[in-house]
């Protein structure tokens, strides 16, 4: 079920690569690139911009296409059997075309999964879990950076009318987990170097790293209080407390299945509290007794699932459709709803029964791999685990399995992990968790 490859044969990726890796994921945040095309077109050059846009996003997925094809060394049968969940899901997608109520919609909403996941593929297959967390951290430390210069300079749209920021991602929700995630890939960067074996000479360049990680991070967390959003915040602590666990699971020397158990037990515990006191949070921050509209959204969304229980409407076009927006005409709040705010919903919703079915065996296969990796193999990193945990908890409450996003990448890349008997893909770095 698994082909070689570097990271499995122990080799570091070239600093160049994580750079390549760093600049694809940040232009998968899409603040950098709406903003590139978006801001202040010419009349005249507007009607273009939805072409630009699009053909940026595939320029970024080059490095990922060139650089996997490059590592299947296996044949190409063992090379779609080791991701059949991942290539059956996004053909499944691109299926609901087929019965889409908008099929241009559903097409260009599909390749925009499929491109993210073969960067994802190509970053899981050749990077180490720190090499990963760094090209990440790099990222997302553009991004914050961009922000807080955005907000300082008072840009366009970098504070919304409601004195939320959003930097150079015009809305909070689209901010909150760049800054979110610098501060989980931060923590994990920060650890790789304190656990490096440094020479004296080499000690300098690891304060100044050390020195910018902090920057960054403190950066990243004026900017999450900012943008004043609930869902990363939530996601943030999932990923710490599964980091948590795994450290004792580690410490304690926990079989499979009590780490399995315990991580069970936590995910429960955070359902009963996100879902059971869902009033209470929100009411607490502010938010109205839903979550800002959420509840009502979801109840569309349920409502349009029940209406086509077997195929669903095709991915993403529900909310083009005349005729399932005209109960939502009433109500001016949903006006610029066009999304389930819940990524599993608009799943769901979007390719029917089959495809949140998918969804949920890729999401639980990987999951699996990942516990018994951590278990089985001594410098498998929590990293992808602590990852795969934020963006779930993420999808509770946005839609980020949507296509040409950074959250969907690092979901896909999170639980695509080869199995323990092809050896660790960590041999030659430095892992914290």
């Amino acid at each position: 079920m698994s082909d070689p490859s570097a990271a499995d044969r122990g080799a570091t990726t070239a600093p160049a690569r994580i750079v390549v890796a760093a600049i694809a994921v940040l232009g998968l945040t899409q603040g950098p690139v709406y903003r590139l095309w978006t801001e202040a077109p010419a009349e005249w050059d507007a009607f273009a911009v939805p072409g630009a846009i699009v053909s940026t996003f595939m320029v970024l997925y080059l490095p990922g296409a060139i650089g996997l094809g490059r590592s299947v060394q296996a044949p190409i049968t063992r090379f779609v059997r080791r991701y059949a969940l991942l290539i059956g899901f996004c053909i499944w997608m691109l299926m609901s075309t087929l019965w889409s109520v908008a099929p241009a919609v559903t097409a260009t909403n599909t390749i925009g999964l499929a491109g993210p996941a073969v960067l994802a593929v190509w970053i899981r297959r050749r990077f180490s879990a720190t090499e990963a967390a760094t090209a990440v951290f790099l990222a997302m430390a553009a991004g914050v950076l961009l922000s807080a210069w955005a907000i300082w300079r008072d840009w366009s749209s970098s504070v919304d009318i409601d004195g939320h920021w959003a930097g150079i991602y015009y809305n909070r929700n689209s901010l909150a987990p760049v800054a979110a995630v610098a501060l989980l890939s931060g923590a994990y960067v920060a650890l790789a170097l304190l656990r490096r074996p440094h020479r004296i000479s080499g000690r300098v360049r690891v304060v100044a790293a050390m020195a910018g990680v902090a920057t960054v991070s403190a950066v990243a967390l004026r900017l999450l209080f900012g943008s004043r959003s609930l869902t990363s915040w939530a996601a943030l602590a999932a990923a710490a407390s599964i980091a948590g666990v795994t450290f004792v699971a580690r410490r304690r020397g926990w079989s499979v299945q009590a780490l399995g158990t315990w991580l069970g037990a936590l995910a429960v515990s955070g359902l009963v509290v996100l879902y059971g006191f869902t009033d209470r949070i929100s009411r607490w921050a502010g938010r109205g007794s839903d979550l800002t509209g959420r509840g009502e959204i979801w109840e569309y969304a349920w409502q349009g699932i029940t209406e086509r229980p077997v195929l669903g409407w095709g991915f993403m076009a529900a909310w083009r459709d005349p005729a399932f927006r005209e109960r939502m005409n009433w109500n001016y709040l949903m006006e610029r709803v066009f999304e389930a705010h819940n990524g599993f919903l608009e799943v769901w919703l979007g390719a029917g029964p089959i495809g949140i079915a998918l969804l949920a065996v890729l999401v639980i296969v990987g999951l699996v791999v990942c516990v018994r990796n951590l278990v089985t193999t001594t410098d498998e990193s929590s990293w992808w685990l602590a990852v795969a945990g934020f963006c779930l908890v993420a999808n509770l409450f946005e839609s980020f399995v949507i296509g040409h996003h950074f959250m969907w990448l690092l979901l896909v890349a999170s639980l695509v992990g080869g199995s323990t008997a092809s050896g660790s893909a960590e041999h030659h770095a430095t892992h914290p968790g």
